[in-house]
């Protein structure tokens, strides 16, 4: 992901810093870090690379993984702005943007919300998009894939306000899905491999995978409050066997395939998609340690405090 720390302008005429994903783990392993990460005019990162073999292929890998999920959803449309130049002749140019800085972010950010949001927000069409940029505040995400979802009346008496009229609230659904390579077992139940015991904490392996996704649903939340936003894992399933698609299990895209459609390309693949929203709550109000830390925050309130920190005078 694309790790843009200077959009705004803060009072004093300097660039607002912005929180990423990548940041957060960064400071979860040391506060400190954090300092360095966004300061690289007065602490210049090392300019040494270290070409590790295992390391290049994890991410080849994950990269990897990354696209054929997105083949899964193949009427997806990734986020990838474009400028608008004029050569001599007057032919229109559409160049993509490799840069980084306010008017990349600007323009992810907002063709992401107008992909969203269409002439209005309850536009009824499916809308799936790959590396869409989302703020608020001094938070900056840009989830693997985000799927909208809208889910039609189905007219029983549950879904009308007490004026007898059909209640909109929370009909849309907008996944945050992150997609990660450690693989999965969907013979295993969540509860068996992410909860200790009773639902009191989750388990220190999937711990990191959890709080980037919650990270990220905190930031979508706030900025599509209309929205049921809900959270997922998408991994391979180790208990599954890779086999061609056949031909006629092809999806259409024009209109959007339908959520079960989607389910069927996943069930058929060597990929799961795990719901974890109970799980992304415990992670929003748990409180987290990191060198440095102090007792008592929950992993909210901490990306709250960084964000505000980072564009401190002093940080």
């Amino acid at each position: 992901m694309t790790n843009c720390s200077k959009i705004l302008l803060s009072k004093s005429n300097r660039p607002a810093r912005y929180l990423t994903k990548s940041l957060v783990r960064t400071a979860l392993t040391c506060r400190r870090k954090l300092v360095y990460a966004v300061q690289p005019d007065v602490y210049p990162p090392c300019r040494e690379k270290v070409d590790d073999p295992i390391i290049r292929r994890l991410s080849e890998e994950g990269e990897r993984f990354g696209k054929y999920c997105q083949s899964l959803f193949p009427h997806g449309v990734e986020i990838n702005p474009i400028r608008v130049t004029k050569k001599k002749n007057d032919a229109v140019v559409k160049d993509k943007l490799h840069i980084e800085g306010e008017e990349f972010v600007g323009d992810r950010v907002a063709l992401t919300r107008r992909a969203l949001l269409g002439e209005d927000e309850s536009d009824i069409q499916r809308v799936t998009l790959f590396e869409g940029a989302v703020t608020n505040g001094n938070f900056y995400v840009q989830p693997d894939i985000l799927d909208k979802i809208v889910h039609l009346p189905q007219h029983n008496e549950n879904q009308y306000d007490t004026n007898g009229e059909y209640s909109t609230d929370h009909r849309i659904e907008l996944r945050v899905i992150e997609v990660k390579s450690k693989s999965w077992d969907s013979r295993q139940s969540i509860d068996s491999k992410m909860w200790n015991a009773n639902k009191k904490s989750i388990k220190a392996n999937h711990l990191p995978n959890l709080l980037d996704v919650a990270f990220q649903t905190l930031v979508v939340r706030r900025a599509f409050p209309n929205f049921r936003v809900t959270s997922w894992l998408m991994m391979p399933d180790k208990a599954k066997v890779w086999k061609a698609p056949s031909s006629d299990k092809r999806i259409k895209t024009d209109p959007p395939p339908t959520v079960a459609d989607t389910q069927s390309l996943i069930k058929e693949s060597v990929a799961v998609l795990l719901n974890v929203d109970e799980l992304v709550e415990k992670a929003l109000a748990t409180n987290v340690t990191y060198p440095g830390s102090e007792n008592g925050n929950t992993f909210q309130r901490v990306v709250e405090k960084w964000a505000q920190d980072m564009n401190e005078e002093d940080l």
